[in-house]
């Protein structure tokens, strides 16, 4: 499908064709869930692969610390991502009968506004919560945590402004 530019009374429509991605290398390969450790697997339940973004940073987002920057359009699989780096972070806090200790740790998810910080906790919940135990709360706008919600909290979902004056 081509550009084109339809002339209509008292404006002018353009319709662009999204672009179409080029096909995988021969070297690229999307990570099947199969393939991932037992303890990755609940989270993407429902899913046979994650995508070409999530399988470029898989290895570094699920077996490293390291720091990642992924910057990519709406839709395109960075929740997917954030959840490969708290996965990574919880298996830090396993004991030794493979269950989590969540009360080592606690991760601050930054989104940008009040509706999506509302629908991250959806996800986050649906797929932490029943699996995992994990519990996933909203710090934005109206919405507060006391001191004991932030402490049984193990994912916060927090606005920039509360992020950045209540978490201190």
């Amino acid at each position: 499908m081509r550009m084109y530019t339809n002339h209509c009374k008292g404006y002018e429509e353009v319709h662009v064709p999204a672009l179409k991605p080029d096909p995988l290398s021969a070297e690229e390969k999307l990570v099947k869930i199969s393939a991932m450790p037992d303890r990755a697997r609940k989270a993407f339940d429902g899913l046979t692969e994650i995508n070409r973004v999530q399988s470029k940073v898989y290895e570094t987002a699920l077996f490293k610390s390291d720091n990642i920057l992924v910057c990519a359009p709406t839709g395109s699989g960075k929740t997917n991502v954030a959840m490969l780096t708290i996965l990574q972070q919880m298996g830090l806090h396993r004991n030794e009968d493979d269950s989590f200790n969540h009360s080592d740790y606690k991760i601050v998810y930054v989104a940008p506004m009040k509706a999506l910080a509302a629908e991250v906790v959806r996800n986050l919940s649906n797929r932490l919560t029943q699996q995992y135990g994990v519990t996933v709360m909203e710090l934005s706008g109206d919405k507060v945590l006391n001191r004991q919600q932030i402490e049984e909290t193990q994912i916060i979902v927090a606005t920039p402004e509360k992020c950045t004056c209540h978490l201190s």
